[in-house]
């Protein structure tokens, strides 16, 4: 993000006495095209930035009432401001008055007389932090809700599975009460032998379907999905409980087994599959051996290997999915010598390189891929030249190679 995209919109409310010092600060912000507020005391400043809530505030020290140290403590304390940046824009420069600055909650200082370039550069960098901070609080307001909602799911999953012990319980003493009277029944007379028989067996029957349906409804409470959805994240699944699982899911069209115990023999049991468009498969123990079963998935859209001991090798299976858009292979043995097969893959939208062994020179594959829109190379060898030059060929396409950019 470039200081003016970041500047772009912002609120910014200018604290000085000196209303040259005003029109100075607001040549050299307002370009970039945010909104100014000014404020010529601490006592307006308070009120101002009540009713404008500003994004970040630019705030003289020496200022006649309330200097700006008094100011900024007052303004940290007001609903609303206590994330709002304030940068202190003054001549003083001596340790202490930069440690009493920071002190009330001051992050920066911009020093007298002010350069345009610093004074961008700065705004700028604190507007960044703002907004990834706030980012943040959303993401993580969003990991509570879901979180909230697992949980809620979870209760309803052991409400489900203690109902269906129970009954299971009572079916199970039923089978042993009648267990009981046959071999009364056996122990009579003859006479009585066959009804007795016949009327037991015929109740074992019963009890014994009820079993086993009840036993068929918990087993089929992993495979629940909504959508065509089946996930089975981070679970004890093994290759032969794969089988069972997709039984019967041939319209399935997501289906994770990420960091579960499935290797390349469970992948067999994919191939009816046919309509699966999103497969995950980060942190298994499959190998290349294992990827020539996925040529069996022709919907495929979405391959995640993430994690696995694919190497580029494997690559030359995983070209066979025509129809992929995203491809991600962090921490995988890759090098460019794989992204000579990934190259091939035309309908790519999203590849994700990171922590590879990829360089520059592997780079060239990937610039027939004219639909790639987002490349991460995050933790690779490529560098800043190799980026610049995959951007000129696709420039569509957002490469990134520094995880804080």
């Amino acid at each position: 993000m470039s200081d003016s995209e970041s500047m772009r919109d912002a609120d910014i409310l200018i604290v000085d006495d000196a209303p040259a010092n005003l029109d100075l600060l607001r040549d050299i912000l307002e370009p970039s095209g945010c909104h100014i507020f000014f404020a010529t005391s601490g006592e307006m400043a308070l009120e101002v930035a009540a009713s404008s809530t500003p994004d970040i505030i630019l705030l003289d020290v020496m200022m006649p009432g309330i200097d700006g140290f008094e100011t900024c403590r007052r303004l940290k304390s007001m609903d609303g401001l206590a994330d709002t940046p304030i940068m202190f824009v003054t001549a003083k420069t001596d340790v202490t008055d930069l440690a009493q600055g920071f002190s009330v909650g001051g992050v920066d200082y911009i020093t007298k007389p002010v350069k345009p370039l610093e004074v961008n550069a700065r705004v700028s960098a604190h507007l960044k932090i703002r907004q990834l901070a706030e980012q943040q609080k959303r993401h993580v307001a969003a990991l509570e809700t879901a979180k909230k909602e697992l949980q809620e799911l979870n209760e309803t999953k052991d409400k489900f599975l203690s109902s269906v012990g129970r009954r299971l319980r009572d079916s199970l003493s039923e089978i042993s009460k009648t267990t009981v009277a046959i071999k009364e029944s056996v122990a009579g007379e003859a006479g009585e032998y066959s009804g007795g028989v016949d009327a037991t067996v015929s109740q074992l029957s019963q009890s014994a379907e009820e079993v086993e349906r009840l036993l068929e409804n918990i087993l089929e409470w992993p495979r629940v999905q909504v959508g065509q959805k089946l996930d089975l994240f981070n679970t004890t699944l093994s290759d032969s409980d794969l089988d069972y699982a997709v039984t019967g899911l041939d319209k399935l069209r997501f289906l994770s087994l990420a960091e579960t115990g499935i290797t390349n023999a469970g992948l067999v049991y994919l191939s009816r599959l046919t309509d699966l468009e999103e497969l995950h498969l980060d942190h298994t123990r499959v190998t290349d051996d294992g990827l020539p079963r996925l040529a069996e998935l022709p919907s495929l859209r979405v391959l995640d290997l993430k994690g696995t001991a694919v190497t580029d090798d494997g690559l030359a299976c995983v070209a066979q999915l025509v129809n992929l858009r995203g491809l991600y292979l962090t921490r995988t043995g890759i090098t460019d010598a794989g992204l000579a097969h990934v190259g091939k893959l035309e309908n790519l939208e999203t590849l994700i390189l990171w922590d590879t062994g990829v360089t520059d020179a592997g780079m060239v594959h990937l610039q027939s891929l004219t639909r790639l829109r987002e490349l991460i190379l995050w933790g690779t060898r490529v560098t800043d030249q190799g980026a610049e030059v995959l951007r000129t060929a696709l420039p569509e396409c957002d490469v990134s190679i520094d995880m804080l950019a």
